[in-house]
């Protein structure tokens, strides 16, 4: 059951504020607008200030690293946060006890 149609007014700020940085959920608060689809159909293509999103694959961690840094009273997410991964693979490493990829 669609809704109103969005004004060019209310149009433009989603697109201002998209093009200044603001998450598509920030957008949607600031304006409300409640469909996230909505807000990302009319702010394709806009580029944001900060690049594009990073994606690419997961860094591989070494076990024994891990475990020395475990051994040394350190939590998961210290150990994912000192080694630039998740913490679930520190978990996951140390669990199983090889490499995450």
């Amino acid at each position: 059951m669609p809704g109103q149609p969005l004004s060019p007014e209310k149009i433009a700020a989603i697109k201002a504020l998209r093009a200044k940085g603001h998450s598509i959920s920030e957008v949607s608060a600031l304006t409300k607008v409640r469909g996230r689809g909505t807000i990302h159909r009319h702010t394709q293509g806009i580029q944001l200030p900060f690049g594009p999103l990073k994606r690419g694959g997961k860094k591989k961690i070494a076990f024994n690293v891990c475990k020395a840094l475990f051994d040394q009273g350190l939590t998961y997410r210290e150990i994912g946060k000192r080694l630039g991964c998740a913490h679930s693979a520190v978990y996951r490493t140390l669990k199983t006890g090889r490499s995450a990829a």
